[in-house]
């Protein structure tokens, strides 16, 4: 008689309501500003993912015109990226270790942020979906390349820049290995 007001199974509602409340969350984080770091004034910014029309507008409102994504194409949920924008993307893990980071792919991503950062066409926005843990090495990586910082000095800079810094110790050890061979990036 009730059951139509009462799941069948707990675990079916928890999750109904954990998915319903992780829903409402993103949609209301999306019509906040989107809360981006410079990094290097005017160059370099880091953030989470542009979730709406209005954050690409934002974006676009502190003159940046590229942006270079560190998520898997699955996360790419939200509103599409203008199609005048330039845009790159190389896939990095994140916590969740879908993958194992590869220091191949790691240098691949510093070296293709670096050249649209070379490019005259204004500042680079480089996220990932939380702009904590992935777009945030990559910056340190560029800081190290670029300012020819030590990784400790260029982390310690980046967390000043951005409080949400949250990298992965395990890639930021890889950074360190990386960078020891400058071979790749002179």
């Amino acid at each position: 008689m009730f059951s139509k007001w009462f799941p069948k199974n707990r675990n079916q509602e928890l999750t109904s309501s954990s998915a319903n409340k992780r829903i409402k969350q993103e949609l209301i984080s999306s019509s906040f500003p989107l809360d981006f770091s410079w990094i290097k004034t005017d160059k370099l910014a880091i953030g989470a993912m542009p979730k709406s029309i209005e954050h690409w507008k934002q974006l676009e409102s502190d003159n940046f015109s590229q942006r270079f994504s560190c998520c898997y194409p699955n996360e790419h949920i939200y509103a599409p990226i203008p199609s005048h924008w330039i845009s790159q993307e190389v896939s990095l893990p994140d916590h969740r270790a879908q993958d194992i980071l590869r220091a191949d792919t790691l240098i691949r991503a510093l070296q293709e942020a670096k050249s649209m950062m070379n490019q005259a066409s204004g500042p680079l926005y480089i996220h990932c979906f939380a702009g904590q843990e992935r777009s945030v090495l990559v910056a340190i990586g560029l800081i190290c390349i670029l300012d020819k910082m030590d990784l400790f000095d260029s982390l310690n800079y980046v967390r000043s820049c951005h409080k949400k810094a949250r990298p992965i110790y395990s890639q930021l050890d890889l950074l360190d290995q990386l960078l020891k061979d400058k071979s790749w990036y002179s």
